[in-house]
């Protein structure tokens, strides 16, 4: 039985290191990658991962991704989709919600 196991964890281990999830998080060289008028909402996902927040905004046709912002803790990075998935804004915001623990 020991024999089945060990081969079923390492194929796992190896699916997640192949799939590039540990390279995928909003640093700075990837948020700059982020281009508006050409980035897709796909291609967002591949450079900066699974998005802290999204938000729709139907009225105006469009969807909103927030990251935590690289290297500042109380910013956020926020990408600005049009309903066709094409990146149409990027922001760099102060976070409401940080606390410095006054």
């Amino acid at each position: 039985m020991m024999r089945t196991v060990y081969p079923v964890l390492f194929l796992l281990a190896a699916g997640c290191a192949a799939d590039g999830a540990t390279d995928r998080r909003p640093t700075s060289a990837n948020i700059e990658r982020v281009r508006p008028g050409v980035s897709r909402e796909a291609d967002v996902r591949e450079l900066l991962g699974q998005p802290k927040q999204i938000q729709s905004f139907p009225l105006q046709q469009r969807v909103t991704w927030t990251y935590p912002a690289p290297e500042v803790q109380s910013s956020l990075f926020v990408v600005q989709f049009s309903s066709d998935g094409v990146v149409r804004e990027v922001y760099k915001l102060d976070d409401p919600d940080f606390s410095a623990g006054d």
